[in-house]
């Protein structure tokens, strides 16, 4: 995903922390009416989990967000965000997924976009925790895999916003055990990203099982993912994931 080009040429960690709050600050959670677009782009998918309770701390929505353009602010569009947090549970950066009020994809050339990261901060190692940390920990690339996950399964499942935070990613101090949803690549990308982190894993002492979607990816398309599963076989696209309930 990527990050976009800071407007002014020299930008401090204030002016961003200063953005990132001012971001946050406008947010409001899923399930407020005013979010509506963020419902629609969702449903549109097949995903009903926007309104698990906890998911507001690190996702929401945004009724408006100017789109930067060759350094320029282009018109808003309303914007689902979430929010990264390290290991050690501080805020790194947003990510925004720009809509319309319609609930499409926004017609700009990069819909995703990261927001600037404090130098301070480190993003490898980041996710958007959206459910209190427990023994078993579920993780998928993007948001709309983890919230199909959620749908299908009824367990909380973080996402990791790109394959290269799923690879990097550090599980909370006491994790047992962690269920990779991942993407089933073209190019093997999401495949070998949850391999190197199911390898780092194990050698940390954490099990790890890899769940990879049961079907070809179709003539035409780059990949298939769990939320292609939900689109096409609804739930019982995932009947024989055993996956065990965890605390919220």
């Amino acid at each position: 995903i990527p990050v976009v080009t800071p407007e002014p040429k020299q930008v401090s960690n204030e002016w961003i922390r200063g953005k990132l709050r001012e971001i946050w600050k406008g947010s409001i959670p899923l399930t407020d009416p005013r979010a509506e677009p963020a419902r629609l782009y969702l449903r549109s998918r097949g995903i009903l989990a926007w309104d698990r309770p906890g998911l507001e701390r690190t996702v929401r929505f945004h009724p408006g967000l100017a789109y930067p353009k060759g350094g320029k602010k282009a018109a808003p569009y309303p914007a689902i965000i979430t929010c990264l947090l390290d290991p050690e549970g501080e805020a790194v950066t947003v990510n925004r997924l720009y809509i319309t009020e319609k609930g499409e994809k926004a017609p700009v050339e990069e819909p995703k976009l990261m927001f600037l990261i404090p130098s301070d901060r480190t993003l490898p190692g980041s996710a958007v925790i959206t459910s209190r940390p427990a023994e078993i920990v579920d993780v998928a690339e993007g948001l709309e895999t983890a919230l199909s996950v959620e749908t299908a399964m009824d367990i909380p499942v973080w996402p990791m916003v790109n394959a290269y935070l799923l690879e990097t990613f550090i599980p909370p101090v006491g994790t047992k055990y962690v269920r990779i949803w991942a993407d089933k690549d073209r190019s093997g990308g999401g495949q070998r990203a949850a391999l190197q982190l199911k390898k780092r894993l194990w050698e940390m002492g954490i099990r790890v099982q890899v769940k990879l979607p049961d079907m070809d990816i179709p003539e035409g398309k780059k990949s298939v993912d769990w939320n292609d599963v939900l689109m096409t076989h609804g739930r019982f696209g995932f009947l024989g994931q055993e996956a065990t309930r965890k605390t919220r």
